[in-house]
């Protein structure tokens, strides 16, 4: 499950912001639609670093290396 905005229509944003050093490469940048990133801009979502042996959070959005979680419901 995750967003259905194509990557064309994406905003980077980065997980570490780049005004505390958050490296501008693809390890700290994360794809997402304008809806999703004012969602996270605002604190109501949050990252979680993606490990091969963790369970995915519930509702959380998918990106290689990190899962977008929502706010619990």
């Amino acid at each position: 499950r995750g967003c259905a905005v194509g990557s064309a229509y994406t905003q980077p944003h980065h997980v570490t912001p780049w005004a505390f050093d958050g490296a501008t490469d693809l390890d700290n940048l994360v794809p997402l639609c304008f809806v999703h990133h004012r969602q996270v801009e605002l604190g109501r979502y949050t990252y979680v670093r993606r490990y091969p042996d963790h369970r995915k959070p519930d509702g959380a959005l998918e990106h290689p290396l990190w899962w977008i979680v929502p706010p619990a419901a």
